[in-house]
């Protein structure tokens, strides 16, 4: 029973691996300047079925961002999380206090 189960894990071990692997090979990002030389070298390889000087340019697509996508295991996505919060609360707290200041900074103001 054990080998089956040692097996089966390998196996799927191995092909979540080689998955992943992929996945991050094909995973390009993109900007507009690489997508125009993508549309020319494209065209320049058909031929002159279109012509090159009426490259088609549409919208670039961006990877997705999720937590999957980065590659975070579920541990580090709860400590993400946490440290966000954490920051988010200090810097609401610290323009808050910045803000009382300034609003009742005038009022301590001795006037001669």
């Amino acid at each position: 029973m054990r080998t089956v189960t040692g097996t089966l894990l390998r196996a799927r071990l191995t092909s979540h691996i080689n998955r992943a692997a992929t996945r991050t090979q094909t995973r390009r990002f993109s900007n507009p300047r690489a997508l125009l030389l993508q549309n020319k070298l494209n065209t320049e390889k058909k031929g002159n079925e279109s012509q090159p000087d009426q490259l088609n340019i549409e919208n670039p697509s961006y990877p997705a961002f999720s937590f999957e996508a980065l590659g975070l295991s579920r541990n580090m996505k709860v400590f993400l999380i946490i440290i966000l919060s954490i920051f988010g609360t200090l810097e609401t707290w610290f323009y808050c206090k910045a803000i009382w200041q300034w609003w009742k900074g005038g009022s301590n103001r001795e006037e001669a």
